[in-house]
């Protein structure tokens, strides 16, 4: 039946719903009450700068490990890495390896010696035995910096979380995330989100063992079975209702796979790949859909565009008959007059020669005009910041009439194939779909009072590719259902392969009734291994340079204690990696990587990997288990954005205000109310900058953070811990070399600004940008003339580190 659909299933699930979800909306309201309480109860605890930023080193190793997991498993980690699995397959799983790993690091070489060396911050440990102002400078710039792109990522998730479930704005969400963060710093400290941390953390463990053990049970536990169907995953849905007996079905954004080399003198009869249309469960004995060979046929592999209409169709339309919304038409810049073979016109998009042209003062009401021009070149016209924003193109024949400034102008598209009358769906050439409410004209000639019909409304389009099967459809299928060509998701290759993930696309020739497909050239620099090298680097070694991370180890009482909270967290970070794996395969393979993303209120979806594991839970666990997921998620991302705001506001407070600008003379009460003015500041910076990068994926965006955390901290804690003759300049170095070297090449790369056309390709910069910060840390030390006090201090400080005597005692109230 069309009904039992993947797409006819979902969209009668909360997560797809238009309203907000009341229930998700309860769990909300009472973690966020619960919460409320123990900030409350932890405001009364803050009578010291220990207290605020600490915990006054009162909690047992047990506990802190569970709050260090709760601040490990962020949003990156529940929402991102089964977003990427999802929708990336094996590739997504690197992250959860390279997480998991990390925390050997940390365990050898840094829990217990920052313990005994610390106070408050990672400065404090650098400046041990280097001088103070210029290396708590640079450390608190690096922490604010590691803790901002941290932040921004958590806050992204939170908003595509709040969207989904309450359907309120997406900068609405992120502001309320950021405000209720607020809350838990500014009045509880440290306690309060070292509390939050444990019980989200618990909650966390709780929700992704009942999502693992729904999951397995959708395969009868049979994990072999699971791993079988993520080796038929697809990626796409179709466009439009395919029926019974059709050979024609139009799919979303995909392109078929490369020419069978089996078939390579005929062009009718070579095989693009299997299309497979069903349910979303696989390519296997039992799935409601069938498989089928694509080929080329008489109509080729078109992109085109799915229009709903208004209205119906007054008569029938053949396949090639023009059809155009003119408000997507342009305009002429310029006059032009009769025996001109060039004009000018605006838009953002510079047509293709070979394209037929129109140029008139109406469409289909007899005004003068002339549809029967080629165009034969055009060219760009940019603006001073490179913008296009219109064409200068040369026709194949002079103009026959003068046109004024403004005269419509521009390439009409054509039917894909025949239209009914009676119809409300037509299918159009052109990779630009027409907006909604949009006139439309169809008929065979543009101004020259052809029969046809105008006065249509567009109601919806959809772009995808027209593809002609083999053999017709033996069933109808619904909107929405799963289609594609099966992709191994147990394959490397998925995100990190020699296209970074955007593959070339070839020309498709044109014939008498469509449109030529000019070739796509790849877009990347085929960095696939390199990539993937660089990611597990800043991974693997970015755990142990996290101030938020580390100033968790100064809230025991000692350095026993520090060792058995990495010990506890290892073994519950260690547990919930190997369950993101089948929180990631079981999105792609029983929701379908088409089908996570968000219904807004308006009833639009748009894909977003960060909710792969929230739909998933509304999918297979109803709405109750759904909100209680989601309502994880959120607790999630509020523990973790506290933790950094608290690790920045610290950072601020006791680096640069008290020992910088004080000089290490200030009140307590005077270091608290600094730190709290600087949450705020922080917290109102992440929440901006979040709201400018909705959809980005919240993995990726902390692999970033990673990087630059063992580019700029690693190295130095490192060196200061182990090199007796390092010295303030090697610090100082270290920091900013490391620090200016991620960030640079961040914005350089195309996670920056520049997109695909960035010069640095790799998805991560830590191959480059860790090595620099070591290379930058001895250089500058060995440049430097060896200061006496430090490497006396050396002794002293490596006897510290590593038996405890002299370090920091919890206080008792």
């Amino acid at each position: 039946m069309v009904e039992s659909t993947l797409g006819a299933i979902l969209a009668q699930t909360a997560s797809q719903s238009k309203e907000p979800n009341m229930t998700a909306l309860a769990f909300f309201v009472s973690f966020v009450a619960i919460t409320m309480g123990i900030t409350v109860w932890a405001s009364r605890r803050n009578r010291s700068a220990a207290d605020f930023y600490a915990a006054g080193r009162r909690i047992k190793g047990w506990q802190n490990g569970i709050a260090v997991a709760g601040d490990y498993m962020s949003a990156a980690s529940f929402l991102g890495i089964a977003g990427i699995i999802g929708t990336a397959g094996y590739d997504g799983f690197m992250y959860s390896v390279g997480w998991l790993v990390a925390y050997l690091t940390v365990l050898l070489i840094v829990a217990e010696p920052l313990r005994n060396l610390g106070k408050y911050t990672l400065a404090d440990v650098l400046a041990y035995r280097l001088k103070q102002k210029p290396v708590r400078a640079a450390a608190a710039l690096s922490t604010l910096t590691v803790s901002g792109f941290y932040m921004i990522a958590q806050m992204v998730g939170a908003g595509s979380l709040i969207n989904l479930l309450l359907k309120l704005e997406y900068w609405q969400a992120v502001t309320i995330v950021g405000v209720v963060m607020l809350v838990y710093v500014v009045f509880g400290g440290m306690t309060a989100t070292t509390w939050v941390q444990i019980i989200k953390a618990i909650l966390l463990i709780l929700g992704t063992i009942a999502l693992t053990i729904l999951v397995l049970a959708q395969f009868n536990f049979d994990m072999g079975r699971l791993f079988t169907e993520a080796t038929q995953v697809r990626k796409t849905k179709l466009v439009a209702a395919a029926a019974k007996d059709t050979n024609v079905v139009m799919i979303n954004a995909t392109i078929p796979s490369k020419k069978d080399p089996n078939f390579p003198d005929d062009p009718s009869k070579v095989t693009w790949g299997m299309l497979y249309i069903g349910d979303g469960t696989g390519a296997t004995a039992g799935s409601n859909g069938e498989q089928i060979s694509i080929t080329t046929g008489p109509t080729g592999v078109v992109p085109g565009v799915n229009i709903t209409l208004d209205q119906p169709l007054a008569k029938d339309f053949t396949k090639g008959a023009l059809a155009v919304a003119p408000s997507d038409l342009t305009k002429l810049v310029t006059e032009a007059k009769a025996s001109d073979t060039t004009v000018v016109v605006s838009g953002t998009v510079v047509p293709k020669a070979g394209s037929s042209f129109y140029i008139g003062n109406g469409i289909s009401d007899g005004a003068i005009g002339q549809s029967d021009l080629k165009i034969v070149s055009a060219v760009a016209i940019k603006d001073d910041k490179g913008v296009v924003t219109g064409s200068t193109v040369t026709l194949d024949k002079p103009l026959t009439n003068d046109y004024a400034k403004d005269t419509i102008a521009g390439v009409p598209t054509k039917l894909l194939f025949d239209a009914k009358a009676g119809s409300t769906i037509v299918k159009i050439s052109g990779a630009v779909a027409p907006k909604s409410k949009a006139d439309f004209y169809i008929g065979d000639g543009i101004g020259d009072g052809a029969n046809g019909q105008k006065g249509i409304k567009v109601v919806s389009t959809d772009v995808g590719f027209a593809v002609s099967l083999d053999k017709p459809l033996s069933r109808d299928y619904a909107k929405s259902t799963m289609a594609g060509i099966p992709n191994d998701f147990m394959k490397p290759g998925g995100r990190y392969n020699s296209t970074n993930a955007v593959a070339a696309v070839p020309a498709v020739p044109a014939t008498k009734d469509t449109p030529e497909v000019p070739a796509v050239p790849a877009k990347g620099k085929g960095w696939g291994a390199l990539d993937l090298i660089s990611l597990g680097l800043a991974l693997i070694f970015g755990t142990a340079g996290l101030p938020h991370i580390l100033i968790r180890f100064f809230t025991v009482p000692d350095a026993v204690e520090a060792r058995k909270s990495v010990i506890w967290a290892m073994v519950i970070i260690g547990g919930f990696y190997i369950m993101t794996t089948f929180l990631g395969y079981g999105a792609a393979t029983l929701i379908g990587v088409a089908n996570i993303g968000i219904v807004d209120s308006t009833g639009k979806f748009t894909t977003n990997s960060n909710m792969a594991a929230v739909v998933l839970a509304d999918k297979i666990g109803g709405e109750v288990f759904f909100a209680f997921v989601a309502s994880v998620a959120f607790a999630t991302i509020l523990a973790v954005v506290a933790g950094l705001t608290i690790t920045a506001s610290t950072a601020f407070a006791h680096d640069v205000w008290l020992n910088i600008v004080k000089s290490g003379h200030e009140d307590e009460k005077e270091q608290l109310i600094v730190a709290r003015i600087t949450a705020f500041v922080v917290g109102a910076i992440s929440i901006t900058l979040a709201i400018l990068m909705p959809g980005a994926n919240t993995a990726a965006l902390v692999a970033l953070a990673f990087a630059v955390a063992a580019s700029s901290n690693l190295p130095v804690i490192v060196l200061t811990l182990f090199w007796k003759r390092f010295t303030t300049a090697g610090a100082v170095g270290g920091l900013l070399g490391g620090l200016l070297s991620s960030v640079g090449l961040i914005l350089i790369s195309y996670n920056g600004p520049m997109g695909y056309d960035a010069p640095f390709q790799l998805e991560n910069p830590g191959i480059i940008s860790i090595p620099m910060g070591f290379i930058c840390a001895a250089v500058c030390t060995l440049l430097s003339k060896p200061e006496a006090t430090s490497e006396v201090k050396y002794a002293e400080m490596y006897f510290r580190s590593e038996t405890g005597v002299g370090a920091e005692k919890a206080s008792v109230h």
